[in-house]
């Protein structure tokens, strides 16, 4: 089919136990964001796309889907789903298009994604969970991949002293920077376009929330440098069919713990 300016996403029915692993395969295609909504056979994945390519191939991809038109971008159009969500009792992540809830933790952050990662991923939070345990007062801190720069504006809240943010795409760094100053943390948080390989110091904690093991694994190597003596790295956005390789190239550091959501897992080990 012909796509336009209007075709903003595709709508995916599948059963609740591939949900995840359908989810992933649309991040991986180009979505700029992946909601799952309640539907009679099972979930309704409704991925917004910004490139009507990458949204043309999605949908060869999975015939079973529709594409959904709308007058507006996908990037205004998802926002009626999104809603504030809480982690932990420390941190409430709020869009920056709503009211704050009456319940928010002391740790407000308003993010607005744009077309970067990070804002309602259950990776996001078990990042964030992550943060809230090893993110002491003064800490140094380097976000890897950053996105939107969500958690190095938890970090920053949680007690950081500093914090450098990275990620390859120029987007993102712009991205992540309108939400650092929107949170008022400019005066801790430093974004930077590049990747591990740039950075010249050590750091407390090292997180990477990157989706797909091989770009995790590649990274070994730059990350051990970027991290302290006796520090911690945590590493997300693994679906359980990657976690054994990841685990294995790792495997010289101290394993600390671990999280498991919805197939996806996340790994913290000590240096």
């Amino acid at each position: 089919m012909t796509l336009t300016p209007q075709d903003d996403w595709l709508e995916l029915p599948v059963a609740a136990d591939a949900g995840e692993l359908c989810a992933w395969h649309l991040w991986e295609l180009g979505a700029v964001a992946v909601l799952e909504r309640p539907h009679p056979d099972g979930v309704l994945l409704v991925a917004g796309f910004v490139d009507p390519d990458s949204l043309a191939t999605a949908h060869a991809m999975f015939p079973s889907s529709v594409i959904a038109t709308s007058q507006q971008r996908w990037g205004d159009s998802w926002k009626r789903y999104a809603h504030a969500y809480s982690v932990g009792e420390r941190v409430t992540i709020v869009p920056a298009w709503i009211e704050t809830p009456h319940d928010a933790c002391d740790a407000v952050v308003v993010i607005d994604p744009r077309d970067s990662f990070g804002l309602m991923h259950v990776t996001t939070a078990m990042c964030i969970d992550s943060l809230c345990r090893f993110v002491d007062l003064g800490a140094v801190v380097l976000d890897v991949g950053c996105g939107s720069g969500v958690l190095s504006v938890v970090a920053a809240m949680l007690g950081a002293r500093e914090v450098h943010s990275l990620d390859t795409s120029a987007d993102a760094v712009e991205c992540a920077r309108w939400n650092v100053e929107r949170n008022h943390v400019s005066d801790r948080v430093v974004v930077h376009l590049g990747g591990p390989d740039s950075v010249r110091t050590q750091f407390d904690v090292v997180v990477a929330n990157i989706g797909g093991a091989n770009a995790l694994i590649e990274m070994a190597g730059e990350l051990r440098r970027a991290t302290k003596v006796g520090g911690i790295l945590v590493l997300c956005g693994l679906l359980d069919v990657n976690l054994g390789p990841c685990t294995q190239a790792f495997a010289k550091w101290e394993s600390v713990s671990a999280a498991q959501s919805d197939g996806w897992n996340c790994l913290m080990f000590r240096r």
